[in-house]
């Protein structure tokens, strides 16, 4: 059974603002400081926030301390256990490098039209890593409300 971390801005019930303004894009940054040195291994599941039903990604960026190896998906998801929807937001996100990494939005990102129900926004570890106290990834969603459900 992979690890649910989860981030502040998920531990503290915060769901990423919202506009129901048709088309303005929004943009929440979440983020996770490793309060103790931290083993992550594939699968595991960084719990980074909540998207509202009805909203569609835009963009997504990745910062980092740099941390060896470690690459993410980052995901919507219905249900943090058993997910019957995964969105696939971004593929192998990298949080190596110290520094801001663009995301590419896959092709179910960009089609996707939002949800009538509130979608998990995690980070799924692809390859295996420590994580040292105080390093710090984040992740920025940009994210609009869907224009239409067609």
């Amino acid at each position: 059974m992979p690890q649910i971390i989860n981030a502040p801005s998920y531990e503290n019930r915060s769901t990423l603002p919202f506009s129901t303004n048709t088309g303005v894009v929004l943009q929440h940054r979440c983020a996770l400081v490793f309060s103790i040195a931290t083993a992550l291994v594939a699968n595991d599941l960084i719990v980074l926030g909540t998207l509202k039903e009805g909203y569609k990604p835009v963009s997504v960026k990745a910062d980092s301390d740099g941390i060896a190896n470690l690459t993410a998906d980052i995901l919507l998801v219905d249900d943090l256990e058993n997910p019957a929807t995964t969105i696939t937001v971004a593929s192998g996100l990298s949080f190596v490098d110290d520094g801001i990494k663009d995301g590419v939005l896959t092709k179910a990102a960009l089609r996707y039209k939002g949800l009538e129900k509130p979608m998990y926004l995690v980070a799924k570890i692809v390859d295996a890593s420590n994580a040292g106290l105080g390093k710090e990834i984040g992740v920025t969603l940009s994210y609009r409300y869907r224009q239409s459900t067609d």
